[in-house]
């Protein structure tokens, strides 16, 4: 949240402090950026040791309208045809419209700690005209073993249920565009 307020462009990325990224992560997300974007995902390499596996959405590239985004924010959440997610969680590897980040952070439960990325992702996805998903990977995401996100956490039930009462709740204002939206 600080970063995001304390930057001063039109769009917002994220790397964390050990992972790092292509040369022209920037350039290649401005390219998709077009007028009416407000995001634009790519997918990401994760690296253990000499091993490196291909991460992100598994929707197919495209252009993605607020009515697909509507009609299908199950699918985004959970792709049962690929039995993963389908729009990546994670911050990283995304270009962003800090103007529109501001509005979905700022009410944001500082005390998720699971999830906290997918909350910002889901409900970004939920307020867009249009994202862009593509297939390049331009994101290097080092797992260390000793982060928070690979250590044995004993409250993860208890993480787990914070964040999906919350996400609960920030989805129930959709409601009415949800059932409006459904193809009966």
């Amino acid at each position: 949240k600080c970063g995001v307020k304390n930057a001063i462009g039109d769009y917002v990325t994220f790397v964390d402090s050990d992972d790092y990224i292509s040369e022209n992560l920037i350039e290649l997300l401005l390219n998709h950026m077009y007028q009416y974007t407000d995001m634009v995902s790519s997918n990401l390499y994760t690296l253990l040791s000499n091993t490196k596996v291909v991460m992100g959405s598994s929707l197919s590239q495209g252009v993605y309208e607020k009515e697909h985004l509507y009609n299908n924010f199950n699918k985004l959440i959970y792709n049962e045809d690929a039995n993963t997610w389908g729009l990546f969680q994670s911050l990283s590897g995304k270009l962003f419209r800090r103007n529109k980040l501001l509005e979905i952070i700022k009410d944001e439960n500082d005390n998720l700690s699971l999830g906290d990325d997918a909350a910002v992702v889901y409900l970004y996805a939920l307020e867009s005209n249009n994202i862009v998903l593509i297939d390049d990977c331009l994101y290097y995401y080092r797992i260390n073993g000793g982060s928070m996100t690979h250590t044995l956490d004993v409250n993860v039930f208890q993480q787990i249920y914070d964040f999906m009462k919350y996400m609960q709740l920030k989805i129930q204002k959709y409601s009415f565009h949800f059932i409006s939206h459904l193809n009966l």
